[in-house]
């Protein structure tokens, strides 16, 4: 699964079990073409601490309390305006996506603005055995796939 060359504003990459699997979970893949740490980076981690504190996966701080996913963004406006693909992070059937939400500053229109839509554009793959992600923040009319398509890694 790739984007077009629409851009990468922020992925959040979500995996979560739906009920408890059977098997381990899929092996996952880089989810952009980019190279993390110099043309992208991770903004956020999953917080890991289930209380009011945060701790991302090594008890530091790059993360916010709640958050659910990790977020992977473009260094400067000009490689997201350039874009950046989205890949898909291991094989599976896109299960739904949204590709028609105008892309906006949440800075500008306020959080309320998007209630229920906070993941604005993105795409949802179920990987089998009750594992799925979800990548979310995507530009609009960036997403290449349709519910019902199945993906290879990357």
């Amino acid at each position: 699964m790739t984007t077009t060359r629409q851009g990468l504003a922020a992925l959040v990459l979500l995996l979560w079990p739906l009920a408890t699997p059977a098997q381990e979970p899929p092996v996952l893949h880089v989810p952009v073409a980019c190279a993390v740490g110099s043309d992208c980076f991770v903004q956020n981690h999953f917080d890991h601490n289930p209380g009011p504190d945060v701790a991302d996966f090594t008890c530091g701080t790059l993360t916010y309390d709640g958050h659910d996913g990790t977020d992977i963004r473009a260094r400067t406006m000009a490689q997201m305006e350039a874009g950046i693909p989205f890949l898909a992070a291991a094989p599976g059937i896109v299960v739904g996506t949204r590709n028609t939400m105008a892309d906006v500053n949440i800075n500008d229109i306020g959080l309320a603005a998007l209630e229920g839509k906070q993941a604005g554009n993105g795409v949802r793959i179920d990987h089998g055995n009750g594992w799925f992600t979800q990548y979310s923040h995507m530009r609009q009319g960036s997403i290449m796939v349709r519910t019902g398509d199945t993906v290879a890694t990357g």
